[in-house]
């Protein structure tokens, strides 16, 4: 019997691999634009592929929900003490390419560009996630290599001040000067920003800004928003709706709505561009392009957010990751992820 074992072995160790490489990519569609929705019965159908589901499980594994599911004093010792340097080495594949690092106040700021036919009509201020907690991941890189290489296209990476170094007013002074620095390189060129997460929440608080406070700078000419999400306003039906979605989110916990805000001593009076992004006055704001997934805890502010850029005559394209995790398209190995990321990739270069 071990010895027939052995003899297929191999055998069903090559079926394995051919199944996760071939099969592995296969998936209904599951990435839909928003004047596309899908009815309820093709939802019930759309079946996440293989790789997606592996990579989730992985992700689940991590157990985030841990870090996300503690009160705000327990979240503000875990990262007081969150050893990050780690994070802000710069990959070797990035060294790579044309690198200059600046600074604004005392940070890092990165404009990474290819060796060469660089593209001086069109940059990028990519603005990475992570909750304002942490610093710039793996796949954030990934994200600017593919950018730089598959485009020609510069970006432009600041390293914002994250907890404990940040409160609200510093991290939009930072945005706002490294905007302003981006512009004065590139005076000429059409800017987009691109950000996931606190870094599409920032995003658009950036041009929030720059219109309530009357600022003479150019807006940006395209923001692109992978799963942006807002801590205040919102209404008891849509906390209901998140909490419904919490058991599928392998990353968020409903907690984090209380624990965030209080960690940063938020107060929508405040700091109002800042805490409410998905609200307020989009007349004057450029094209958007969002996209979330079903399957995380943000997704029930979305399409309203949505619907009211649309009721105010504003651009707006809204691509919803049916079953799909928070930042899916930034994600590695999934052939959503890659679908999804090759959309952001037309949205620059058009």
């Amino acid at each position: 019997m071990q010895a027939k074992l052995s003899r297929y072995l191999p055998k069903y160790l090559f079926i394995i691999f051919f199944s996760f490489i071939f099969l592995g990519c296969v998936s209904t569609n599951i990435i839909y634009e928003y004047t596309n929705i899908p009815s309820e019965k093709e939802i019930e159908h759309i079946e996440p592929s293989i790789r997606y589901k592996l990579l989730a499980s992985l992700i689940k594994s991590m157990d985030g929900k841990s870090i996300w599911g503690q009160d705000a004093e327990q979240m503000a010792e875990y990262f007081t003490n969150l050893d990050q340097s780690k994070r802000l080495i710069i990959p070797n594949k990035i060294k790579k390419l044309n690198l200059f690092e600046t600074k604004i106040n005392n940070r890092p700021c990165y404009f990474v560009a290819p060796k060469s036919n660089q593209r001086n009509d069109k940059v990028v201020l990519f603005l990475h996630g992570g909750g304002f907690v942490f610093e710039i991941d793996f796949f954030h890189w990934d994200v600017v290599e593919k950018i730089v290489n598959k485009l020609s296209v510069p970006v432009f990476v600041p390293m914002y001040p994250v907890y404990p170094e940040n409160n609200p007013d510093d991290l939009m002074n930072f945005v706002i000067d490294a905007y302003t620095k981006l512009r004065m390189n590139f005076p000429n060129a059409e800017i987009t920003v691109l950000g996931d997460s606190s870094g599409a929440d920032l995003a658009l608080s950036l041009c929030h800004y720059l219109i309530g406070e009357n600022i003479d700078l150019p807006l940006p000419d395209k923001i692109i928003c992978v799963s942006p999400a807002m801590l205040f306003e919102l209404d008891d039906e849509t906390i209901a709706d998140m909490k419904k979605i919490e058991p599928e989110d392998v990353v968020f916990s409903i907690e984090m709505m209380e624990s965030l805000p209080t960690l940063f001593d938020l107060s929508a009076d405040s700091v109002k561009y800042f805490a409410t992004p998905l609200y307020g006055d989009f007349a004057k704001f450029p094209p958007m392009y969002v996209f979330s997934g079903t399957a995380e805890i943000f997704y029930p502010q979305i399409p309203p957010f949505v619907e009211h850029v649309k009721e105010q005559g504003k651009d707006i394209e809204f691509y919803t990751g049916y079953k799909l995790m928070h930042g899916w398209p930034f994600m590695p190995l999934a052939p959503e992820s890659k679908k999804g990321f090759s959309i952001i990739l037309d949205i620059i270069a058009k």
